[in-house]
């Protein structure tokens, strides 16, 4: 078996967040749905919380890729 290299343990690095921000943005859905049960107040900071999320993993570089921890919650982000 071969060892991979930098750019090919970046990528799967990366690959990884996406899928832990999909599943992140997909949980959070219900959140901005019209007949959400959250207050204006509350809406606003889970949207502000998913804006979090769609920056990832743009606004992480490959060491941060590499040593990332997972996906803040909503209750850690917003703390």
């Amino acid at each position: 078996m071969s060892e991979i290299t930098q750019a090919e343990a970046v990528e799967l690095a990366m690959r990884g967040l996406r899928l832990l921000r999909d599943d992140a943005l997909t949980a959070s859905d219900w959140t901005q749905i019209g007949d959400s049960p959250l207050s204006a107040e509350d809406k606003a900071a889970w949207g502000g919380y998913r804006t979090y999320l769609r920056d990832l993993p743009s606004n992480t570089d490959n060491d941060g890729a590499l040593t990332f921890q997972g996906v803040q919650s909503f209750e850690d982000w917003s703390a």
